[in-house]
């Protein structure tokens, strides 16, 4: 393989020293480009980007022209072109290279129409929350210049309309959808607000009045009130003389009433329109409870309790006294006697006495005088009958020790209603006095008045007392509610 490759080289070499005219040159053929191109679409509407891609042959270097396009020119082999004003345009491409250039022209090649835009739907209202009987205008705010309106309003008198800005009147409280449909020549747009509409009931400032279970009842029981105002206030303020609790915040609150009167009523009803006052005076009248009572009058005074010089026909006289206002009695201890504790106390007669409770009741502080009975020798305890009633609840009785000076057994201002209502059961021991009007030192002392008197006291000193106090006690008095 050597030997022939040598031997061509050989010969060429001797062909090429024998020529006359030196290495023979083939002439070279000239290329000249061919334009050519293509685009991505030619029917657009406007604002529309159209790629151009270039078919040509052979070129090296491109000029496009393009009529009515953004760039109008380029000198990219691709170019991409936004055309915005409807038309029909031309392109050109003139394509060069080292031999020469071509141009290649597509006149009405591009075809631009005007951009088709249906409207967008959109609006407002002068307000969104109203009271019934109320209207509201609305205003169209769609883009895209819509021609037609049509408006469709929940709830709304009219509830259709066509008009651009149309004026809804709203009866009926609730809340409503609002929905507008534009139109025009390139199509339409909806906007539908749901709910957008709220409509109420006008507020008015109540009309305060209210109503009670009861308007007489008797002290200790309840009364349940009923707010029966107009216009539906939202808070109430209860003003209840007399009553517990005295005021309320509640609707229909419950009250106790605890004493015996006649008392007004306060409501005051108020809502976010104001607010009114109702006031019924002596609306509540309260009676007074009574009560009657079997009082024992017992005795406890024997030899065996109290020995000390312990007297033959040992008696009380009758247990006289009254039903009365707290506070209110005819002898206190510290104060000297009256004529009619004296009468009692020396001799158990009760006539100047009576007539002292007497002036007590005609006073208006004691209900009646009661005389209860004695208690004769050998009777250990004598009932009787008492009336009371809840303003004249407290009872105080006297009864002369007999035989004595001017000694007596006594129960002061004790009370027999209590919390509201009447005690069922109490017994009371009996306070042994020295009326201050007799100086006896006995149970059988002649009578030797005390001069001056002296006042009230406790007996402490024998023969009935211990030093100190009487112990046992002397009496009881024993109530038992009937």
């Amino acid at each position: 393989m050597k030997k022939v490759f040598l031997f061509g080289i050989g010969m060429l070499f001797l062909i090429s020293c024998n020529s006359d005219d030196g290495p023979v040159q083939t002439p070279t053929e000239p290329i000249i480009p061919v334009a050519d191109f293509s685009a991505s679409e030619t029917d657009v509407e406007t604002g529309t980007i159209i790629d151009f891609t270039d078919g040509s042959q052979h070129a090296s270097s491109y000029e496009w022209t393009f009529e009515g396009g953004d760039p109008a020119s380029s000198t990219d082999k691709n170019p991409s072109v936004t055309y915005n004003t409807s038309g029909s345009f031309s392109v050109s491409l003139k394509v060069t290279n080292d031999d020469g250039d071509d141009t290649e022209t597509k006149a009405g090649y591009i075809n631009v129409t005007d951009a088709t835009t249906p409207p967008l739907a959109a609006f407002t209202a002068t307000s969104t929350m109203i009271e019934t009987g109320e209207s509201i205008e609305f205003t169209d705010t769609s883009t895209g210049s819509p021609t037609d309106w049509a408006w469709d309003f929940e709830g709304g008198d009219p509830d259709t309309s066509t008009d651009q800005n149309p004026t809804v009147t709203y009866t009926t409280a609730g809340t409503y959808t609002v929905t507008l449909t534009v139109t025009n020549a390139d199509g339409s747009g909806e906007e539908i607000k749901t709910g957008f509409i709220t409509v109420t009931d006008p507020v008015f400032a109540p009309v305060a009045d209210f109503s009670a279970s009861a308007t007489t009842i008797t002290s200790g029981n309840d009364i349940t009130f009923t707010d029966t105002s107009a216009n539906e206030p939202t808070s109430w303020a209860w003003e209840f003389e007399g009553g517990s609790p005295s005021t309320s915040s509640e609707q229909n609150p419950t009250i106790t009433y605890n004493n015996f009167g006649t008392y007004s009523v306060t409501l005051t009803a108020t809502n976010s329109a104001g607010d009114n006052e109702m006031t019924k005076t002596g609306f509540i009248t309260v009676d007074m409870q009574t009560a009657s009572y079997t009082v024992t009058f017992t005795s406890n005074w024997n030899a065996t309790n109290h020995p000390i010089n312990f007297p033959a026909n040992d008696h009380f006289s009758a247990a006289v006294g009254m039903a009365h206002k707290p506070g209110v009695t005819f002898f206190e201890d510290g104060e000297l006697a009256s004529d009619g504790i004296e009468n009692m106390a020396e001799t158990g007669t009760n006539s100047p006495l009576d007539s002292e409770i007497g002036a007590i009741v005609s006073a208006g502080n004691a209900l009646s005088f009661v005389n209860g009975g004695s208690l004769p020798n050998g009777t250990l305890e004598r009932t009787f009958t008492l009336q009371v009633t809840e303003e004249f609840s407290f009872v105080t009785f006297v009864s002369m020790i007999a035989p004595s000076p001017d000694w007596f057994v006594a129960i002061e201002n004790i009370g027999l209603f209590d919390n509201g209502e009447f005690i069922s059961n109490l017994t009371v021991d009996a306070i042994s006095y020295d009326a201050g009007t007799d100086s006896g030192p006995n149970f059988t002392s002649a009578n030797d008045d005390t001069d001056p008197a002296e006042p009230i006291s406790l007996i402490t000193t024998a023969p009935l007392g211990n030093g100190s106090t009487v112990n046992p006690p002397m009496a009881f008095f024993t109530f038992v509610r009937n």
